[in-house]
């Protein structure tokens, strides 16, 4: 009595693909904090001598964010400034660029 058929329990369901895979939004957002994570994280080893330990680490951490980017479209990430690629970069005494006030 209060039994389900074996088809149903027995049935394994499709796995879904990640949200991150599923919105262009929220991996835009994700990669861009996980961009910050990876310079915070380099800094950190680097100071702490084991820079060339984590190197491997940190360089399959931003071939995910490049990846996940790329199936997006999303600009590639110039690591050197840690924006994406074509966007205006900011000036260290705080102010706007040139390309954003004129």
């Amino acid at each position: 009595m209060g039994r389900t058929p074996a088809s149903t329990t027995d049935a394994t369901p499709e796995p879904r693909e990640p949200e991150i895979l599923r919105s262009a939004m929220l991996a835009n957002i994700i990669t861009l904090e996980l961009v910050d994570m990876i310079d915070e994280a380099a800094k950190r080893h680097e100071a702490a001598g084991q820079g060339r330990r984590m190197a491997a680490t940190l360089a399959a951490v931003r071939g995910l964010v490049r990846d996940v980017r790329a199936v997006h479209e999303l600009p590639a990430i110039d690591w050197r400034t840690g924006i994406p690629a074509g966007e205006p970069v900011p000036s260290d005494n705080g102010t706007e660029p040139a390309e954003v006030t004129a």
